[in-house]
């Protein structure tokens, strides 16, 4: 985890620097609380205040309804984002009682496509 948070730093200091990143930053956020979805929303907000250029968005989310993926979807269309992020919802499908953390960070970790990597839990924020 160490190695992975250099990595973002040194992305926020070339970013402050020269105005762009050489590589994609995919950040995994794990979602599995359909009742909390404002939450998410803060998290995500959050992320759409950042001036990252070219930012992938993997949203893993743990037995999804339908209009939880739409709803998901609309969610960050409708942030005031400085640069438009790529944007992925993946899911895994499990018994309730299953702890799923684990479960969702590797399905997130596994659908990114960013050269670097960070990870927000639904109810964080980063500023």
């Amino acid at each position: 985890m160490v190695e992975t948070n250099f990595m973002v730093n040194s992305i926020k200091h070339d970013l402050e620097e020269n105005s762009f990143v050489a590589g994609r930053l995919s950040v995994v956020i794990r979602f599995h609380s359909e009742g909390c979805v404002e939450h998410l929303e803060q998290a995500v907000f959050s992320l759409a205040q950042q001036n990252i250029n070219d930012l992938e968005i993997v949203v893993a989310v743990k037995n999804p309804t339908d209009k939880l993926i739409s709803d998901i979807e609309e969610m960050v269309r409708e942030q005031p984002w400085l640069y438009k992020p790529a944007v992925q919802i993946c899911h895994a499908s499990m018994d309730e009682k299953i702890d799923a953390r684990v479960i969702l960070l590797n399905k997130g970790i596994s659908a990114a496509t960013g050269q670097y990597l960070s990870f927000l839990d639904f109810d964080d924020a980063i500023y």
